[in-house]
């Protein structure tokens, strides 16, 4: 046999200390053991208070030496950029949509219709600048794949 009762007895003993002593939860960790009531508290010498707290306010501030300084933002522009030939593209794929949901029959209207009503608000998109008219097609027409056919300015 390697280890001996001995051994284990040592060896169980040092690993119930490691346990115990790692595995403490905080409260038990930060907090010390709460003092009796009956034991009165310790005095402390008036002299030696007043002159920490004296010296405490004599320290001078960062506070009181530092100066404000202010920062204005960058004013914002009056109009913001529109990109009026790319929302003219998407605008005419929004007319050739509706054209095309008139002239579907009832089961067929569905896709265009939706696509009319998401090709109506990317228009505003593109007008800002948050989207790219490519970009806006490339959605009208993935609102378009049951439909029969892709109109030409979609594309």
């Amino acid at each position: 046999m390697l280890i001996g009762s001995r051994g284990l007895l040592v060896l169980s003993a040092l690993l119930a200390f490691t346990t115990t002593a790692c595995c403490k939860s905080d409260n038990e960790a930060d907090n010390p053991p709460a003092e009796s009531p009956t034991s009165a508290p310790p005095e402390v010498d008036s002299s030696v208070s007043a002159s920490a707290s004296a010296a405490v306010s004599a320290a001078p501030t960062d506070s009181a030496s530092a100066t404000a300084t202010t920062t204005t933002p960058p004013k914002a522009s009056a109009q913001p950029p529109t990109n009026t030939s790319g929302a003219n593209a998407v605008k005419s794929c929004c007319s050739a949509l509706a054209a095309e949901a008139k002239r579907a029959k009832a089961p067929d209207k569905g896709p265009y219709e939706s696509a009319l009503g998401v090709c109506n608000s990317l228009v505003k998109k593109v007008e800002s600048g948050a989207t790219t008219p490519e970009g806006a097609k490339l959605t009208v027409r993935a609102q378009l794949q049951r439909a029969k056919t892709i109109p030409g300015a979609c594309r």
